[in-house]
Parts: structure tokens; sequence; C-alpha cells
């Protein structure tokens, strides 16, 4: 774990639109590794991971103070929660807030890229286990809970797509690379909600 932590700023420095090839040789080793860096920074779907594709090649500082100030925000929105809430292991407001916390707590990690989402499916299942009877003899109607569900879905294995054609966009217009991490929003609607 010591090394980890030691190696951490040097990874989050090479998960960007325009990696620090410097940290990469001391986190790689040689240069013959680094010379055609190319990680999928427009796979992140995550608070960094949506700071850095906005901000990073117009004002990276601003993408660091982003990243810092969503992270804050999220991390205190869930103490905040928790704080407030009785200890009721079991009771449908304490699944709900359990759901919402580990879900929130994937937007926190600082770097989860599309086949990470798949952890979505522990609070979806917590969330839909409330909803399996359905209402008013409707199996699995959960009306606005299952629309939102298959849209958080659809755009988090597309999103990275979608977030990669913005990027090759202005490549293509000529303007600094930058693009909006749409899963990262409708993944963070949904976890507010």
């Amino acid at each position: 774990m010591y090394n980890y932590v030691k190696i951490m700023p040097l990874f989050l420095n090479i998960l960007r639109l325009s990696p620090n090839v410097d940290s990469a040789k001391i986190l790689l080793g040689t240069h013959s590794l680094t010379t055609g860096i190319n990680f999928q920074t427009y796979g992140i779907n995550t608070f960094f991971g949506f700071s850095s594709l906005l901000l990073d090649n117009i004002w990276r500082i601003g993408a660091n103070i982003l990243f810092i100030l969503l992270f804050l925000c999220g991390f205190i929105s869930v103490a905040a929660i928790w704080r407030k809430t009785k200890w009721e292991p079991g009771s449908r407001t304490w699944d709900m807030l359990m759901s919402a916390a580990f879900a929130f707590g994937l937007l926190l990690a600082p770097y989860l890229f599309i086949y990470d989402l798949m952890l979505l499916l522990l609070p979806l299942g917590i969330v839909w286990s409330y909803y399996i009877g359905g209402t008013k003899g409707r199996a699995l109607d959960g009306g606005s809970l299952l629309c939102c569900s298959a849209l958080l879905y659809i755009i988090c294995f597309i999103g990275s797509l979608i977030t990669l054609g913005q990027l090759k966009l202005c490549t293509f217009v000529g303007v600094p690379k930058c693009a909006i991490q749409l899963s990262v929003l409708l993944y963070l609607g949904g976890v507010t909600l």
C-alpha cells in the first residue's frame, strides 16, 4: 500500500489528455515504453476524468482545482447524509443511502474505466430490490427508475465513444482538445435522485 500511495501522483499525471512523459518514465521505467504513450483518458468515468477531459488542455491547474472541488463536494455530501441518518440497517432508507454512497464512491475514485462500471450493478441491485414486485400488479414497474437505469447503462457504455468523438472533432476543427464526459453527468444525476 505504501508503494501504491507513493506512485499514485505519478500515475494521475500520465492519465491526462497530455500525459507527463517524465512521470511515465519514472513509473514505467524505460524510455522505450513511454515514446508512444497514449492512455485512453476518454474512458475515465469519474470526477478526475471529467475534469481532465474538460480543462486539461485549456487550463491544467483549473482541471486539478475542478477535480478537487468535485471530490470535496461529493465527499462532504456523502458524509453529511450519513451524519443525519439513524442506524437502521435493512430499512429502505438505509439501503437507498448505502446504494447512493457506494455509487458516489465510484465517482470519487481517481480512475474508473468503462469495464469498472459493472460495479454499478451493486447499487442498482439494491435499488431494484425494492421494485421487484412492481406497482399496481405490474412486475418490475419502476417507472422513471426503469428509464433512468436504462439510460444510465446506455450512456455509460457508449459515453466514452461519444467523448472520443468530441476529442476527434476538436482535433479536426483545430481547437485544443476538450470534452464533456456525459456518463459522469448522468451518473451524478442518478446518484443524487
